[in-house]
């Protein structure tokens, strides 16, 4: 058996060839984001949200949203926020419908297609009972778990561009004006003037090379 520096006692106890197979017992430390640091951050959105109580799967995905933020862009919250008020502030929502299912669909919206809508994308919500919603497409019972959130996104993303209108189609680019040619006249010149240049610049001949 090789020995390998900086590996703890338990881990050299396993055959060269069984390196990648932990021990019995061993329990893999918790992803980044289930740290303290990590859920105080959480804790102060849910209490300035007025949230009392979240559903711990959901509470874990906001967490890593968090993580991921910090990490990655800044620590800008306002996809979070936004789907966050989404649910919470909804007539028929509230935060009962903060659940893991829901919270990870309503994120997947949170698009400029719709946000740019601005309050009418939080209002839309008082139109859509996610809970009924989320429970009419587990009784069909045809869905895998992660199908489940493909299609419950797209049932969402749906009603959404009924309630708010279809996008609208993007502009097309404004093209280049033209560049001018020679022959174009210029403002500084009359017709008549710009006659006579064009005329004396036909007559020119094209200049002959000297022999060495």
């Amino acid at each position: 058996m090789k020995a390998h520096d900086g590996i703890p006692p338990r881990w050299q106890a396993i055959d060269d060839d069984d390196e990648d197979t932990p021990p019995a017992g061993y329990v893999p430390p918790p992803p980044a984001w289930e740290s303290r640091a990590v859920s105080k951050k959480v804790a102060v959105i849910l209490e300035a949200l007025d949230i009392p109580k979240i559903d711990p799967a959901a509470r874990s995905t906001l967490q890593r949203w968090v993580y991921r933020a910090d990490k990655i862009f800044g620590g800008d919250r306002g996809d979070i926020l936004l789907t966050l008020r989404a649910i919470v502030e909804s007539e028929g929502n509230g935060p009962e419908a903060l659940l893991e299912p829901i919270l990870c669909a309503v994120h997947s919206v949170c698009r400029p297609e719709f946000t740019v809508k601005g309050l009418a994308f939080i209002e839309s919500f008082d139109r859509i009972d996610l809970r009924a919603l989320l429970q009419q497409m587990r009784d069909l019972k045809c869905f895998t778990k992660s199908d489940l959130s493909t299609y419950f996104a797209a049932a969402i993303r749906s009603r959404l561009r009924e309630i708010l209108g279809a996008p609208e189609p993007a502009s097309a680019p404004l093209k280049k004006p033209a560049a001018k040619r020679k022959t174009d006249r210029p403002a500084w010149a009359s017709e008549r003037t710009w006659y006579d240049v064009l005329a004396l610049r036909k007559s020119k001949k094209p200049r002959q090379r000297i022999a060495a």
